[in-house]
């Protein structure tokens, strides 16, 4: 987050389209980031200390589980951060294999939505 705010310009490009750009300053996008990364970590930490089952391994894996996804989203957050820090930058830069990269991130976000049903009803079975 430092280093992204340390090279962003005053104001920085947040969205862009065919017709319209979205323009934020650097100190209001970096708390706003700031922000949604603090409250959603500490919504998954609160969360996952406070699950309690009957079934002990339902609750480690529960607990796993949430603490894991924090991280995949925060990876998911980073590479959409760094994104538009490349976007700002005066640097030609090939987006192609970045592409891959944020749509890696959205594909782990989505395997880890479905592998939760899947591992509970599988714990549940044991």
């Amino acid at each position: 987050m430092l280093y992204v705010y340390a090279g962003l310009s005053q104001e920085g490009e947040i969205y862009v389209s065919d017709t319209q750009s979205l323009f934020s300053d650097k100190e209001t996008f970096f708390y706003i980031a700031l922000g949604v990364l603090a409250i959603q970590n500490f919504a998954f930490y609160a969360l996952s200390k406070n699950i309690k089952y009957r079934n002990s391994n339902l609750t480690s894996l529960l607990v796993n589980w949430f603490l894991s996804f924090a991280f995949v989203l925060n990876f998911f957050y980073v590479v959409m951060i760094n994104f538009i820090f490349l976007i700002n930058s005066d640097e030609k830069f090939n987006f192609d294999n970045y592409g891959f990269l944020t749509f890696f991130s959205l594909g782990l976000i989505v395997v880890w939505l479905l592998a939760l049903p899947v591992l509970t009803i599988r714990q549940i079975k044991k």
